[in-house]
């Protein structure tokens, strides 16, 4: 993240801002990605920085193929198209990996968020109902372990104390803050905050509907957890076994040779199948405890 943040490099590549801005144009959700991955980065200096380092991966892989090539004992001029085939399409890849990493930031962010924001506002509604201020109880969750949602009680702390409104303060970090359910948190408070009435009142809903929202959530999980086991046990028992068994039945009638080739590719296979089902999972998961 580091490098994305450096502004003296961003400086120097003032020469790419005109492609910047072009593919901007393409990107309208980029700033308010960066804005809520924290990343102190103008939209035209980031992508100016992701054009650089795309450069930087097509010309390294252009000369490692080449080099690859020459070592080969090929002529390089009939390798040259395929030379640039290949290091335009790890530039792609490498410009696109760049562009969406504040998005992975977002929701790797909003994950932390959602994971421990229901059991920081039953601690909220607690100290309320014991007769502390709201204020308060925003100070001890931003120095509980809450995860990323005491960071980001943290920040609404700081800011009212250097004299922002606490309304105002609340409102700067939602629109910082990549989770729909603290943005719907904060409305709602800010709203019990404006119009004078009971914040007990409003916690006690956002609660209820985030514990079942959660339930609701955990439900469709066992719902979609069910075809996923069968789909990999299909894929990653039963058609190998058939395979390998056609394999050594037709090998033994006609007298075929099945190379030893076959029992390496298997393993690398279903390894990428086991990958594959790992992330399906994983991106379905709920939020879970995480022992808050």
């Amino acid at each position: 993240m580091m490098i994305y943040e450096n502004k003296r490099l961003a400086t120097l590549l003032f020469f790419i801002r005109p492609i910047s801005k072009a593919v901007g144009l393409f990107l309208p959700n980029l700033e308010s990605e960066l804005v809520q991955s924290s990343m102190k980065v103008k939209k035209e200096n980031f992508i100016s920085i992701c054009v650089f380092l795309s450069t930087i991966y097509v010309l390294s892989s252009f000369l490692i193929v080449q080099s690859i090539f020459a070592y080969s004992s090929e002529e390089l001029s009939n390798n040259l198209t395929l030379s640039i085939i290949i290091s335009l399409a790890v530039g792609i890849f490498s410009l696109y990996s760049f562009i969406n990493y504040p998005k992975l930031v977002v929701l790797k962010k909003t994950k932390k968020i959602d994971n421990a924001l229901l059991f920081a506002l039953r601690h909220i509604l607690i100290k309320i109902k014991s007769g502390i201020p709201f204020f308060n109880a925003m100070v001890s969750i931003a120095y509980s372990n809450y995860g990323q949602v005491s960071e980001e009680f943290k920040k609404v702390i700081k800011d009212v104390e250097a004299g922002t409104p606490e309304v105002e303060a609340l409102e700067k970090i939602s629109f910082m803050t990549p989770s729909h359910y603290f943005r719907k948190f904060v409305w709602q408070v800010t709203n019990s905050l404006r119009a004078g009435t009971d914040v007990e009142t409003a916690l006690s809903v956002i609660v209820k509907n985030l514990q079942d929202d959660r339930y609701i959530k955990i439900k469709e999980f066992g719902n979609k957890l069910s075809p996923i086991a069968l789909m990999y046990i299909v894929f990653t028992v039963i058609f190998p076994a058939i395979i390998l068994t056609i394999f050594s039945i037709t090998s033994f009638f006609f007298n075929l040779e099945v190379g030893s080739l076959i029992f390496f590719i298997m393993p690398v296979i279903l390894s990428l199948f086991n990958l594959f089902f790992m992330s399906v999972i994983n991106s379905n998961l709920p939020p879970l405890s995480e022992d808050y």
